[in-house]
């Protein structure tokens, strides 16, 4: 029998010849159909394995996370309960199981958590016994306890450590002002975070730790963000009785009120070996707070592979929000956070329900949704010290956040970019599945700013992909407007065609990175 071969959709068409069809007719309407099929665009092998993520399923799980029933989705509030139970049911519906090893908190980790909202405060400064007049309004104190006093003469620290991360100034007794920010000479992101230097200056017997704030952050936003409270992990409470912000202009006066000059002192903290200059003035802080202790929940579902002990691959994205975030003088109070990070859950949800219905994988897949990422990556900090099984056995992980602020066909960006040769192995994914590939670090600029950071400081491969972050002029646009707004809710201007691409490639480099054959773990990472 003559074959005629036929490379199209379908994969290779044998058409028979003219004597097996019953008339002219049939012969032309079934070359009709083959050759409209060879004409059809290529279906990637990966969505062939699965019904495709649809806007509208995306929109439906934002349009429950972000309602205003769920309070904006606050830690320690009616919104957490409505929240992490939600996503524990739809993720127990589709066929994970908890990734708890505590059979007394199935599904849900505690984290422990100490809220500190700022009721009144006062700062004094005296040269030689005189007081130092600065205006009252650009800065900001937040007590450890219930009622707080801090006093001593002050110390400027620069970046507060040398490149290995240690304290080197005397700041025993002492107020010790700290630049925010990264040094030149500590460009590793292995150099502590503003906060932890802060604990650190802490330890090392500061009274306070007050922070200069950079020009590349806003004083208003800072302060209205202070305003509302700070949280930290209550099992690792070692702020100082006082910490707080100043902002720039402020610590000019002040210092210029000690007689010294700012700039000079910034240039001279440039250098690693910078070991921090007393200056000729007291201080005299007080701060009265109101102090909750609470557990919040990290929800952890699982998807077991095939092969035990293979390794596992670990999908996060925070589900918590800032809450109700204004006062009763707006008619819109409550941050609703749809695109923060309502997208991310539903991605991760629409992942999960595909990868459920789809064949076994070699590897477990871990979903791990974080709370008090909004307080500073609290639940992942938590979960990285704490983790559910070994952090060496994690192969991969990827972080999902504010995934929908592009339209479909954006490049393929990375955060995480350089830390690990793993981003090799997703551009060759992304690069299969049709997408650009941006090959630049720039998206790097969020590194420490999301989830993945806590695990990056523990060794482990962590990346945010998608075309939310290959565009940061573009990303700038939604940073600038909505974000951390009430705006930031489901309406017309939510763009899903892109989250919804990005779902799809997340699909397949977990499918990449669960398959022990496609992708063997490398011997300098092997278990």
């Amino acid at each position: 029998m003559p074959l005629v071969e036929i490379c199209g959709m379908v994969g290779l068409v044998r058409l028979p010849d003219r004597g097996q069809f019953a008339n002219q007719r049939a012969m032309n309407h079934f070359t009709r159909l083959v050759l409209a099929l060879s004409c059809l665009p290529a279906i990637s092998p990966a969505l062939a394995q699965h019904a495709p993520i649809t806007e509208d399923e995306l929109r439906e799980h934002i349009t429950v996370l972000a309602s205003d029933e769920f309070e904006g989705r606050g830690p320690g509030t009616r919104g957490e309960n409505l929240s992490i139970d939600y996503i524990a049911r739809q993720w127990a519906g589709f066929g994970l199981v908890s990734g708890t090893e505590d059979p007394d908190h199935r599904w849900f980790q505690p984290v422990p958590l100490v809220e500190r909202n700022p009721w009144a405060f006062s700062a004094q400064f005296a040269r030689g016994g005189k007081a130092l007049k600065l205006p009252a309004d650009r800065i900001q104190l937040v007590g450890r306890d219930a009622a707080n006093q801090a006093r001593g003469g002050l110390i400027f620290v620069g970046y507060g450590a040398d490149a290995d991360g240690k304290v080197i100034a005397d700041v025993r007794g002492k107020i010790a002002i700290m630049m925010t920010g990264q040094p030149d000479f500590a460009p590793d992101e292995n150099y502590p975070a503003r906060a932890e230097r802060a604990v650190a200056l802490a330890d090392a017997g500061a009274e306070a730790v007050i922070s200069v704030l950079g020009p590349q952050f806003s004083w208003a936003a800072v302060q209205n963000s202070l305003k509302r409270g700070a949280t930290s992990l209550g099992d690792a409470d070692r702020d100082a009785a006082i910490t707080g912000f100043m902002a720039g202009d402020y610590a000019a006066m002040l210092f210029e009120g000690a007689g010294s000059d700012l700039a000079m002192l910034q240039q001279a903290a440039a250098n690693p070996e910078f070991s921090g200059v007393d200056l000729p003035v007291s201080a005299e802080f007080m701060a009265t707070s109101t102090v909750r202790r609470f557990d919040s929940h990290n929800v952890i579902g699982k998807l077991p592979g095939r092969i035990p002990g293979s390794g596992a691959v670990v999908l996060t994205g925070h589900w918590d929000h800032l809450g109700i975030c204004r006062d009763e003088s707006h008619d819109d109070r409550i941050c609703n956070g749809a695109i923060d990070n309502a997208s991310g859950i539903a991605v991760m949800t629409a992942m999960a329900k595909r990868l459920a219905e789809g064949p076994s994988l070699d590897r477990d897949v871990y979903f791990i949704a974080t709370t008090a990422e909004e307080r500073g990556l609290l639940g992942a900090r938590h979960y990285a010290a704490h983790p559910a099984f070994p952090l060496e056995n994690i192969v991969v992980l990827l972080n999902i956040d504010t995934i929908a602020v592009h339209q479909a066909g954006a490049p393929s960006a990375i955060i995480g970019r350089g830390t690990s040769p793993l981003a090799e192995e997703i551009d060759k994914v992304a690069a299969e599945m049709g997408r650009t590939v941006e090959l630049s670090e720039d998206a790097n600029s969020f590194l420490r700013r999301q989830d993945g950071w806590e695990f990056t400081k523990k060794g482990v491969p962590a990346f945010m992909v998608g075309g939310s972050f290959a565009d940061l002029d573009f990303l700038q646009n939604f940073l600038g407007e909505d974000y951390h707004q009430p705006s930031d809710e489901v309406n017309d201007r939510l763009v899903l065609s892109g989250a919804r691409e990005d779902a799809e490639l997340h699909l397949a480099l977990v499918r990449h990175f669960a398959d022990s054959q496609k992708y063997p773990v490398p011997a300098t990472r092997a278990r």
